[in-house]
């Protein structure tokens, strides 16, 4: 199996949280997703390449990634290799922490005991059956997203000058890149004017918000070309363009190049993992 991975919010199964654990086999293709998750890793080494960066997996080692990090594992597994993932929306966690998240994948190398407790403690409460298991299972999701905030390692730094306003319409338009995202939306979202908040995007950020958007969006598709063999019309849909002719001159403008001949000069067999 090989190219990305289409993940989006139905991966929760209608919930807000959602954990999967594996044994053996940890890898996983190129892709990403449209909401938070953790992978903890036991008895286990490998790379996790995240963000076109590589980054080792070390025993106990936890990867936290934001919606739209795009990540490949190459996992040196034996036959007791163990992942735990948890998936969750933004939903699940508290508000105060969503910023504190935003933009900021972190990895945990040599987690101590009592972070192992409590993951553990996670996953007994998400697959018990106790009517109160949802409140307990969110309450334990973030006590152990503030211990890896303080504890685990910046992999990608945010920006410390931007508002907080600033830092939601960013995670708004990330949380869903293929949706059909406008200026107007974002400013409702934000409780703003359109006016006063492209005055303020702009400020802050040194360019519109559309050009950011658009940055972001052609960036993604970069990153489908170079590390898949997805159609150009699924990345067209996937990166947000209705058509296919818009996404190309879009692509065109920010690279110089069209989406075939970018990814002609950009792809290799190694870019591309199968499991």
């Amino acid at each position: 199996m090989s190219g990305i991975l289409k993940f989006d919010k139905d991966q929760l199964y209608g919930a807000n949280i959602h954990i999967h654990k594996k044994i053996g086999d940890t890898s996983y293709i190129a892709h990403r997703h449209d909401y938070y998750e953790m992978i903890f890793y036991q008895d286990c080494g490998g790379i996790c390449v995240l963000n076109g960066e590589e980054h080792k997996i070390s025993e106990n080692c936890l990867f936290l990634l934001t919606p739209n990090d795009y990540h490949r594992i190459d996992a040196q597994n034996t036959n007791i290799s163990k992942s735990t993932v948890i998936s969750f929306s933004e939903n699940a966690v508290d508000g105060e922490l969503i910023t504190s998240l935003a933009f900021c994948p972190r990895v945990w190398h040599g987690i101590d005991q009592s972070t192992i407790n409590m993951i553990n403690a996670l996953c007994s409460s998400y697959f018990g059956k106790d009517k109160r298991r949802d409140l307990l299972t969110v309450h334990l999701l973030n006590a152990l997203i503030c211990r890896i905030l303080d504890e685990g390692t910046k992999l990608k730094m945010t920006s410390e000058h931007l508002s907080p306003t600033v830092l939601r319409a960013m995670t708004l338009a990330l949380t869903d890149i293929s949706a059909n995202i406008t200026l107007e939306k974002v400013a409702n979202e934000c409780k703003m004017t359109p006016a006063y908040f492209s005055s303020l995007f702009s400020k802050e950020m040194g360019k519109p918000f559309i050009k950011w958007l658009t940055e972001v969006r052609i960036e993604h598709a970069k990153r489908f070309l170079e590390s898949s063999e997805s159609d150009i019309l699924d990345i067209c849909y996937e990166c947000g363009y209705n058509t296919p002719s818009q996404f190309i001159k879009m692509f065109k403008r920010e690279t110089g190049t069209t989406p075939s001949g970018y990814r002609k000069t950009k792809i290799s067999p190694k870019n591309v993992n199968n499991s």
